[in-house]
């Protein structure tokens, strides 16, 4: 199945993601995507359009609020900002699955999510608070 949009979109507060959806009438298994310390950069935008070419529904969630580095020391600041503030990056990933749950191409029997580096932590931390998905995948994870 070929992606046939890509959407970028604010949540209902501060967060951004990346949306890839397919032609299809059928619902599909829902994923969210969680990006490493870097950022939603254009490597986990590629993930996404992947998982989309596959038969999922697939969001790649941003919990930097739009921004993203290659600079180590930013990344560290960043993913900082997150660990400090854990409530606001929980209200994203719930928000993300819920927008998810609202669309009539998705089993809402079906969704997961997948995470690199520090986005594999937050992977974990969705199983680990039963937001709801049937697969948590973790690629190296550190929260």
């Amino acid at each position: 199945m070929e992606p046939n949009g890509l959407l970028s979109f604010k949540f209902q507060w501060w967060n951004h993601g990346l949306f890839v959806k397919t032609k299809t009438n059928t619902a599909l298994p829902g994923i969210i995507l969680i990006h490493e310390w870097w950022g939603l950069n254009q490597d986990i935008k590629n993930k996404a359009d992947e998982f989309a070419k596959k038969g999922y529904v697939a969001l790649a969630v941003d919990l930097y609020q739009g921004k993203s580095t290659t600079s180590p020391k930013e990344a560290r600041n960043l993913a900082g900002r997150v660990r400090s503030n854990i409530n606001e990056a929980f209200e994203n990933l719930e928000s993300a699955l819920d927008f998810l749950k609202s669309l009539d191409n998705v089993n809402k029997n079906k969704l997961a999510s997948v995470g690199w580096c520090f986005g594999g932590g937050w992977s974990y931390q969705v199983a680990k608070n039963n937001l709801d998905v049937k697969a948590s995948i973790i690629y190296y994870g550190r929260f």
